[in-house]
């Protein structure tokens, strides 16, 4: 999936299709800052909501095909405190916290938490969920796409809603609007290392 995503991309740019950039810049962001601010970039470069949406999934999908695996054969397999279990402590530790107010429902829990728009619930967590509540693989597969298509698919449509209100204002408020989101993310992530680095030494 992300081999076919490059070469789609590549293909874009050698024909000479504009959106290529745009398109590009969606699937960085969503990688880096996760689908609040790829969704945000995505509506402000004017790119179809369909587009967005099917970006945005498309890309939240081939990471979990990639990380979920590597976790659930690290979670069972390799010596606990590994490098990689250690960068996953976090996405596991938000996944244990809802497992009482999610798991209750199993299936539709799980759903709910990756649509949920709240930190660390998208759908990576929401597979770690699954897979803590002993769901069968193809089942968390299936329930965690279908939600993280539903959750994309409403910030979407809510920063269309947003960005047309706020364009009546300036033109160029929704470009601040992306960059005070980019900004509070950064934050966010630079406090929460600090915080966790204090508890380790700690």
């Amino acid at each position: 999936m992300l081999i076919l995503l490059i070469a789609v991309i590549a293909y874009l740019w050698r024909m000479g299709v504009a959106a290529w950039s745009n398109i590009l810049t969606v699937c960085f962001a969503h990688i880096l800052a996760g689908r609040a601010i790829s969704i945000a970039q995505g509506t402000y470069a004017g790119l179809p909501k369909w587009l967005i949406v099917a970006l945005a999934t498309y890309v939240d999908t081939t990471a979990m095909f990639i990380i979920y695996p590597l976790f659930v054969y690290s979670y069972e397999h390799i010596v606990e405190g590994n490098s990689f279990q250690r960068k996953m402590r976090p996405i596991l530790e938000s996944a244990e916290r809802n497992i009482d107010r999610f798991g209750h429902y199993k299936i539709a829990g799980v759903f709910l938490f990756v649509w949920a728009p709240l930190w660390m619930t998208g759908i990576i967590a929401g597979a770690i969920l699954g897979y803590l509540l002993g769901l069968r693989t193809w089942i968390t597969v299936v329930t965690v796409i279908l939600g993280a298509l539903a959750a994309v698919a409403s910030w979407v449509y809510a920063y269309d809603l947003l960005f047309s209100w706020l364009s009546d204002f300036h033109q160029d408020v929704g470009l601040a609007v992306t960059v005070v989101l980019i900004a509070a993310v950064l934050i966010y992530r630079v406090w929460r290392k600090k915080r966790t680095a204090r508890k380790a030494d700690g």
